[in-house]
Parts: structure tokens; C-alpha cells; sequence
């Protein structure tokens, strides 16, 4: 199953999506117009609601020094940063990698180059 992300970078679509720092916690909006499109039940915080989690690498050189963790995971975190991604209780990347990543991006090379050879 792919993943419910829009954007392949979460921060920058937490940027676009009006997500921001206030003081040591982070505003986030409501509801998501993009869930709620898609038909997926998240996009609100709340009991029974899909929820993914994405856990960071503190020691990423985006979040050096690190003197507002906040407000540099809204600001400066970018997709770098992830080190494991959980989406509906299943790991789906562990240190920063992926099972069978490299038997994707060669499925991706080939499938690349069959469509561009037509």
C-alpha cells in the first residue's frame, strides 16, 4: 500500500499546509482538506483515525544545534531527517532504509525506460 503522504517531503508539505511553531508546541490545522479528499480516514488527531509516525534523526546536520526543536522541524527538517516510518502499525523504513529498496528503484529504472522507449 502506498503511502497516504502527498508530498514526498512531509516537512515541506507541513510548511505549505499551514503547520507552525507557537512557543513549544506546533498549531496544526483542524481537519486536512487533502485527507478528506482523498477519502482516507485521517487527518485528525483522534482516537480511531489512521495515524503513521515518522521518527527523526536528531544528529541530522538540518537540525544542528538543535537550540529550537520545534522550530527546526518546521522550518529546517526536510526528508533527511526520518530515520524510520511506522504507516498503520507496519515499518515500512528503518535507518533510513527501505526492505527491497534497491529491487524497487530497479523495477522504477526499468519501468522508466520501457515507457520512454515507446
Amino acid at each position: 500500500r502506498a503511502s497516504r503522504w502527498i508530498s514526498p517531503d512531509p516537512f515541506r508539505q507541513w510548511r505549505e499546509s499551514g503547520f507552525y511553531p507557537h512557543g513549544k508546541t506546533v498549531r496544526i490545522p483542524a481537519r486536512s482538506p487533502r485527507a478528506e479528499a482523498f477519502g482516507i480516514d485521517a487527518g485528525v488527531i483522534e482516537e480511531g483515525r489512521l495515524a503513521d509516525c515518522i521518527l527523526v534523526d536528531l544528529n541530522n546536520h538540518n537540525l544542528v544545534p538543535g537550540f529550537n526543536l520545534i522550530s527546526d522541524m518546521v522550518y529546517a527538517a526536510d526528508s533527511s531527517c526520518v530515520d524510520t516510518v511506522i504507516c498503520d502499525g507496519r515499518i515500512l523504513m528503518r535507518g533510513g532504509h527501505v526492505d527491497g529498496e534497491e529491487e524497487i528503484v530497479a523495477e522504477a529504472r526499468d519501468a522508466a525506460k520501457r515507457l520512454t522507449s515507446k
